[in-house]
C-alpha cells in the first residue's frame, strides 16, 4: 500500500510520522479534487456512452492509485 512506504521513506529521511502525514494528506486532497472535476464533468455530459466513460474511469481510478 503506497501509505506505508510513504511512512517509511518518510522515517527514513528523518521527517518522521508528520511528514509522512503530509504526504498522505497532500494524495488525498488530490484524489477528492480528481473525483470532484469528475462529477463536473458528468453533471456536463448529456450522451450515455460519455457518462458511462466517465462513470467507468471513476471507478477504476482507486484500482490505479493504489498501484502506483
Amino acid at each position: 500500500m503506497r501509505s506505508n512506504a510513504v511512512i517509511e521513506v518518510a522515517t527514513l529521511r528523518g521527517g518522521g510520522i508528520d511528514e509522512a502525514t503530509k504526504v498522505i494528506l497532500h494524495d488525498i486532497t488530490n484524489r477528492l479534487a480528481t473525483v470532484d472535476c469528475r462529477l463536473r464533468l458528468l453533471e456536463r455530459q448529456t450522451e450515455a456512452e460519455g457518462r458511462k466513460l466517465i462513470v467507468d474511469q471513476m471507478r477504476h481510478a482507486p484500482e490505479r492509485a493504489m498501484s502506483h
